[in-house]
């Protein structure tokens, strides 16, 4: 059976170069291959490279699972930046982080200037003398970013930025979604602006999916009303009609053809056709189980905002999955193939009423401390989220030699030298496969593990 291992090592580095940053990491993915790696002819140092980028990612599985992470000590950076952070994320790779971030600068004798930044930075070991901003662009004026989202672009180490932004002095008029590319293999990589969209509206809970559609959930007042669909390629617009009242139903999902929602009131995955497909109008409900074994909400406790991702099977084949924290357990829900019917719920059993909002408990995005509001998958198929706080969960697959089931669940502390953890704003960063897991504060402060 033919294998990249028996491929000459020209061959293989070819490979790897042209590679995209989405495929270079689904080559990590199922890197064990790369483990014996002497017949190659490599000197020892490509070796000893390749087979750290082999076993990373099962070593910090391991690392987080048997709670090790409490015990490590993240090195600690703070730029000099008189800013207040946004946003955080981690480029695939574990090498640059994307801030959205606003900033006072002095003006000669006009007082202090707000701007809104958007910046790379670079995360190399060690974090004290090697963190620093490799690439930075000024937004819009008088607007306030909100959130960004991550993309692999169509060239090697390409990178695409999805930046919300809303009018800072009215917030509900709404603001822009700018499409930003950035070159992460040139030397002084800088943001160029591909294309952008007005939003008339305040929006937030962005997605992207197969690349060519943003979906943003308007909120006007307090209800979670309906999303908008942007094809930014071709510069469509669609604007969904909200499919029930009260705010209920969050979008999970979208394509051109369908969309998914989230119906908090049956706690059900629904799949509307959209008049684009092969079956305009219609719904499929799918439920995760009978009421006996999932019985109804009770009274004025909703569902946490549900966090969607992208996953992979061990075939490698594209999957998402959503998190959604109820008050007594946390619901896993796996699409393995969009629209066919190849939907599974997991349950776990896991105490999530510190999640909530204290002083309103069916407050969608719950205590802005505790709801973690991203995950990642390890190298097994467990999925990993932190909160702001520092606590970490890891939800479970089975796997025989872990000695894990499906179902469990485990949550503790990292990083408990955090002396602020109850007051402080942070972002947390996962990135199993390079070994990296940190956060950013609000006000700056970057802390980063990586496991050598």
């Amino acid at each position: 059976m033919s294998s990249i291992t028996n491929l000459p090592k020209e061959i293989v580095l070819e490979i790897t170069g042209l590679s995209t940053l989405n495929d270079a990491m689904n080559l990590l993915r199922c890197s064990t291959r790369l483990l014996a790696l002497d017949h190659f002819g490599w000197t020892n140092s490509d070796a000893y490279i390749l087979r750290n980028m082999a076993t990373r990612p099962y070593e910090l599985e391991q690392i987080i699972i048997k709670r090790r992470l409490r015990n490590v000590s993240p090195s600690r950076s703070k730029p000099n930046l008189r800013a207040k952070f946004a946003d955080a994320k981690m480029v695939s790779g574990g090498q640059w982080l994307v801030t959205l971030s606003t900033e006072r600068t002095r003006q000669q004798g006009s007082g202090t200037l707000e701007q809104a930044f958007v910046r790379l930075w670079q995360i190399t070991s060690p974090i004290q003398k090697n963190l620093k901003c490799v690439a930075s662009m000024e937004l819009l004026a008088d607007h306030t970013p909100l959130e960004a989202y991550l993309q692999p672009g169509d060239g090697s180490l390409d990178l695409l930025v999805f930046v919300n932004v809303y009018n800072t002095a009215i917030p509900e008029t709404g603001g822009y979604i700018q499409v930003l590319r950035i070159d992460l293999a040139v030397e002084g990589p800088e943001f160029s602006l591909l294309t952008q969209l007005k939003t008339d509206r305040f929006c937030s809970g962005m997605n992207v999916q197969d690349g060519s559609v943003v979906a943003g959930f308007y909120v006007p007042g307090v209800e979670r009303a309906r999303p908008m669909i942007w094809s930014w390629k071709n510069g469509e617009r669609l604007d969904e009609s909200r499919p029930e009242l009260g705010g209920t139903g969050w979008f999970t999902i979208v394509s051109e053809n369908l969309y998914v929602l989230w119906n908090a009131n049956s706690r059900s995955i629904d799949v509307h056709w959209s008049s684009n497909s092969d079956r305009p109008g219609s719904v499929d409900h799918h439920l995760p189980g009978t009421s006996d074994a999932f019985p109804n909400p009770p009274q004025g406790v909703q569902a946490l905002l549900p966090v969607l991702n992208e996953c992979r099977n061990t075939s490698g084949d594209v999957s998402h999955a959503i998190l959604t924290h109820l008050e007594q357990e946390t619901l896993r829900t796996d699409i393995e193939s969009l629209g066919t019917g190849r939907i599974s719920f997991t349950r776990y059993a896991k105490d999530n009423k510190y999640m909530q909002n204290p002083s309103n408990p069916s407050d969608p995005f719950g205590n802005e401390l505790e709801a973690p509001f991203d995950f990642s998958q390890t190298v097994n198929g467990h999925l990993l989220d932190m909160s702001s706080s520092g606590r970490l969960s890891v939800y479970f697959t089975s796997h025989s030699a872990e000695n894990t089931k499906t179902g469990e669940s485990m949550s503790y502390q990292a990083f408990t030298d955090f002396s602020d953890r109850a007051s402080k704003i942070r972002f947390p960063l996962l990135c199993p496969f390079s070994g990296v897991v940190g956060t950013v504060s609000q006000g700056g402060d970057f802390c980063i593990w990586r496991m050598e």
